[in-house]
Order: structure tokens, then sequence, then C-alpha cells
């Protein structure tokens, strides 16, 4: 579907704002692309932000919990 939208896949999509648990967003799934990094609020209501990155690139994934 996506690939009739564009003819040629951006690397990397963010995300902001995405209101999900992390249950949630471990489920999201974009076709040719793979959760690389994502925080959600445990403390309060909505925000949390999220990094697909495109199933051609190898990437590391990155804990950003921390930050």
């Amino acid at each position: 579907m996506l690939s009739s939208l564009y003819p040629s896949f951006p690397h990397i999509l963010c995300f902001t704002e995405h209101h999900l648990n992390q249950q949630e967003i471990e489920l999201t799934q974009i076709d040719s692309y793979t959760l690389g990094a994502s925080f959600c609020r445990t403390s309060l209501k909505m925000g949390g932000v999220c990094i697909f990155v495109n199933k051609n690139l190898n990437f590391k994934k990155v804990d950003i919990q921390k930050f």
C-alpha cells in the first residue's frame, strides 16, 4: 500500500506525541520498518516518541528511556 504512495521510502520515520503506551507501541507495525527506539510516559497521559527504521538499514536499537 505505501509503495503506491511513495516511489522511494524514507530511511527513518519519527513520531512524536503518539499517545500510546509501551505495549501498544511494541505491537505497532509499519510495512518495511522496524521499531528502533521508543519512549512512552508512565506517570502522565499522552506524549511519547518513537523511531521506525527502514528494514534495509543496519542499526542498533537505542534505549532512550533513561533520557
